[in-house]
């Protein structure tokens, strides 16, 4: 039986027309025509929408699942500023901060070799290389953003990262949109007392805008150790 999509569209259809030519690959901008379609009323069932986008119906389903969740993240906020209510009254101002972390490093170049027919080719291979992770926030609203470099992706790098954040903005109130990472959620992470860490929805990747930032660090003020 065709599956009818319960789901509420926050966003109107100018606001998707417009995040449709913001788009920057086929598989985003598909997700986004797919919301369209939906808010417009020009499909009824999931099936419907799935012969429409060319695509198979656990794929919309999984879609339209991912967009549920991002789609409460302001309630989601809400509900943590509500429960921090009295970190919220020590702070005159509070910041919202979308931070992620990237790793660079060298790798071997891996290049063809020529042999006999069924003959394995047998070559020198350096399985290890040397890198650094690159912790990086940003703000959209102001468009500040502070990275520092550390050795790891861990509990230890990332409870330093914090403490340099709130050394740096002390007398503000800093939530950090972060992602699901085990160093995001150590047992024995220790968060300052003007840090307050927001997780997002596992699998979105998307609705972190530090994810594209970290791509191209060199475009931003304020790099902390860079």
């Amino acid at each position: 039986m065709p599956v009818v999509p319960k789901i509420d569209i926050v966003e109107s259809v100018e606001d998707l027309k417009e995040l449709m030519k913001q788009q920057k690959s086929s598989l985003a901008y598909a997700k986004v025509q797919s919301l369209y379609f939906l808010k417009m009323g020009e499909v009824e069932t999931v099936r419907h929408l799935a012969v429409l986008m060319g695509r198979g119906e656990r794929t919309i389903h999984r879609w339209l699942s991912f967009y549920k969740k991002t789609a409460n993240l302001s309630k989601q906020l809400k509900a943590l500023l509500d429960r921090e209510s009295e970190k919220v009254k020590h702070y005159e101002k509070v910041s919202f901060w979308c931070e992620d972390e990237s790793r660079f490093g060298c790798h071997t170049i891996t290049r063809n070799k020529i042999t006999l027919f069924g003959v394995k080719p047998i070559g020198n291979f350096q399985d290890n290389f040397q890198c650094f992770w690159l912790y990086g926030a940003v703000e959209p609203r102001h468009g500040r953003s502070f990275f520092s470099e550390f050795s790891h992706l861990d509990g230890h790098c990332f409870r330093e990262y914090l403490l340099q954040i709130s050394q740096a903005f002390p007398d503000q109130l800093h939530i950090l949109q972060v992602d699901n990472a085990p160093g995001h959620i150590a047992g024995h992470l220790e968060i300052p007392d003007n840090i307050i860490l927001f997780y997002q929805p596992s699998c979105c990747p998307e609705v972190n805008p530090a994810t594209e930032s970290l791509a191209l660090p060199e475009k931003f003020s304020g790099m902390g150790n860079f």
